[in-house]
């Protein structure tokens, strides 16, 4: 708790000195448009990371798997055209 307070105050002092000082200010805008790329990259890979994490990799959807033959089930292909018949 005592170490993110400090953190606190020192970002808020940090943000003081460079909206008081134009020079300041030109440094840190320098800075960021330098380091801007990487941050944004960064921010990229975070967000997929999570997001994998979070949904999972897609290995065990077996959305690509054919049903093994003589299994009951639907078939689709006659849903299809059954459905294209009817709408024409």
């Amino acid at each position: 708790m005592y170490a993110a307070s400090l953190v606190t105050v020192l970002l808020l002092i940090l943000v003081i000195v460079v909206a008081y000082n134009p020079r300041a200010r030109e440094e840190v805008i320098e800075t960021w448009e330098n380091i801007r790329p990487a941050v944004v990259e960064f921010m990229d890979s975070f967000y997929a990371t999570i997001r994998n994490f979070i949904t999972g990799n897609g290995s065990d959807d077996r959305i690509d798997e054919l049903p093994a033959p003589g299994s009951p089930g639907v078939n689709f292909d006659r849903i299809v055209t059954m459905n294209n018949g009817f709408s024409d």
